[in-house]
């Protein structure tokens, strides 16, 4: 896709008249597959898909959200504004949790990771309330000595040995530890370290040497949010990581079974 206009996105949307709801989510679909086979979009690619995507929302079905979630989680860099647009849907798929608890939380870990330091910290304080589910809480194995493996990772400098640390010990992806061993803001390692029981200290030298571009204070307001954090809601947020692996799974298993 050269442009916006290979798509025929303005065509297709004048498909979508007012008069004709029952079409729009259905275009809502179309426009977001079209969008998310390429890899990357330009600025006004991107702007364009997001207005459109926006007016459409507003007519379409929670199942119809629900899938364009779901389908844009899986996405490397879905629009930001359309994220926190559906990220309001959260709490309305209480009544549907075994079916959409997958797509909603790998949603709200993109919305989590594009966050600002406030915007996560209101995230992780409201975890309850904007997903509930039943699934919420991760209990974890705290393992004699970890402390001192992921600190030793820390110290020696081996970001990939502490991500796989931190791989086995919260029973996650080794894509997401990466990404909480590579996160610049640093709430990621905070989390983990409070849902596996870490001391104060230990978290400050990692967070000396994992998270290397971190300025003194910065490290000291993570030790304060760690401080801070419920254990139940850094445990919420470690079983959102845990559904993306499951997620993971479940498309290698249907890869597998079609390509049989």
């Amino acid at each position: 896709m050269e442009s916006a206009s290979r798509w025929g996105l303005d065509r297709l949307a004048r498909l979508a008249a007012p008069g004709d709801p029952d079409m729009r989510p259905t275009l809502l679909r179309v426009l977001t597959e079209l969008y998310v086979q390429r890899p990357t979009h330009t600025a006004d690619e991107e702007h364009h898909y997001t207005e459109l995507a926006l007016r459409l929302l507003d007519a379409a079905d929670i199942s119809t959200r629900a899938a364009i979630a779901q389908r844009l989680a899986q996405y490397r860099s879905p629009p930001r504004r359309v994220v926190e647009r559906l990220a309001g849907d959260i709490p309305n798929l209480n009544g549907q949790r075994q079916t959409h608890w997958p797509s909603g939380s790998a949603l709200l870990n993109e919305l989590f990771f594009a966050a600002n330091p406030d915007e996560r910290r209101l995230i992780l304080l409201n975890l309850d309330v904007i997903a509930p589910f039943s699934m919420g809480r991760s209990t974890l194995r705290r393992e004699d000595g970890l402390s001192r493996r992921l600190e030793a990772a820390a110290l020696s400098r081996n970001r990939e040995a502490f991500a796989q640390c931190l791989a086995q010990a919260l029973h996650i992806s080794r894509a997401q530890a990466r990404r909480v061993a590579d996160d610049e803001l640093g709430e990621p390692i905070a989390i983990a370290a409070k849902a596996l029981d870490m001391r104060r200290g230990a978290l400050y030298r990692i967070l000396l040497f994992v998270n290397l571009g971190c300025s003194l204070a910065r490290v000291q307001a993570l030790t304060e949010l760690h401080h801070e954090l419920p254990p139940q809601s850094a445990e919420h947020m470690v079983a959102i990581w845990q559904s993306t692996q499951s997620r993971a799974r479940c498309r290698a298993a249907s890869t597998d079974a079609l390509e049989r």
